[in-house]
């Protein structure tokens, strides 16, 4: 499923806008936001019960997906439509040890 839009929440573009360009985690990020637009589900769908409740609260979900990042980083990601396309809303990006506290492993 290709995404007509691919964009960040302003969390997101603050944490990404601070990385350098050199990093791996940089290079990983957008390689996978480019891949997003080539394929919104090329992420891992997590079960709606692991769903963070500000997740839910602040965004209005059907959806959240993880993508594994380089370093074992994770960007969370939700798809949705607009205007009858498919859009994809990087939510964040964390370590894995962040994403196992924040998603209760």
């Amino acid at each position: 499923m290709r995404a007509a839009e691919v964009r960040g929440t302003t969390q997101f573009a603050s944490k990404f806008s601070s990385l350098r360009r050199e990093d791996v985690l940089w290079r990983s990020i957008d390689a996978c936001l480019v891949e997003l637009k080539g394929n919104a589900l090329a992420g891992v769908k997590i079960p709606r019960s692991l769903w963070p409740k500000e997740y839910v609260r602040n965004l209005g979900l059907t959806n959240l997906y993880k993508y594994n990042l380089a370093g074992a980083h994770r960007l969370i990601y939700t798809i949705y439509t607009e205007a009858d396309k498919v859009k994809v809303l990087a939510i964040d990006f964390m370590s894995h040890k962040e994403y196992e506290k924040l998603f209760g492993y």
